[in-house]
């Protein structure tokens, strides 16, 4: 403990004995700013805007979308075949995996470009693959169990799937698109 004039001063004690010294200061901030309440609110203004800028940048828009196209894969799986319980057997196995690896994959590509790291393409050319195989199983899941093609969900599904992982293969793929993607990422 420290000791004053009168004996030894108590943390509290000390606390408040700073306190007008630390008020004084506040004064003589609020008297700045009063100054110039236009500019310190122009500021402000300025760097929300610039943090909103670098938020909703090209290169984090493709992340956020390679993430959140690799959790539809989830869709593929036997909990989402509206059956309670779920289908069981090898196919859907076998679906449940390819869509669990399809969504990591995809997951992983997304922070690869969000990092800017330069496996990201490999990531998403594998991630598209697999997801293009599991199709396969959830189509013959989707006929063991008796759903129909003719329903509009299982229409949206595979149509998404198949646009979907043929877009991000010819992102990556095809040289033209390519360089306007990678041009757009730097």
């Amino acid at each position: 403990m420290e000791s004053g004039r009168n004996g030894p001063i108590h943390p509290l004690a000390r606390s408040q004995a700073w306190e007008p010294e630390i008020r004084t200061r506040v004064r003589v901030i609020w008297r700045f700013v009063s100054l110039f309440p236009d500019a310190v609110v122009e500021d402000a203004r300025h760097r929300d805007r610039r943090r909103r800028r670098r938020r909703f940048t090209f290169k984090n828009i493709v992340a956020i979308g390679l993430f959140l196209f690799g959790t539809t894969f989830l869709w593929m799986t036997a909990s989402f075949t509206g059956r309670t319980p779920p289908p069981e057997g090898g196919i859907w196995t076998v679906e449940n995996i390819l869509a669990l690896i399809a969504v990591i994959g995809f997951s992983a590509a997304g922070w690869g470009v969000f990092r800017e790291l330069a496996w990201w393409e490999t990531a998403a050319v594998a991630s598209a693959t697999v997801g293009l195989i599991a199709i396969i199983p959830y189509v013959l899941g989707l006929s063991q169990i008796g759903v129909g093609f003719a329903d509009p969900g299982v229409q949206i599904n595979l149509a998404m799937h198949v646009l979907g992982s043929a877009a991000v293969l010819a992102l990556v793929l095809v040289p033209a698109v390519h360089g306007w993607l990678t041009a757009r990422l730097n």
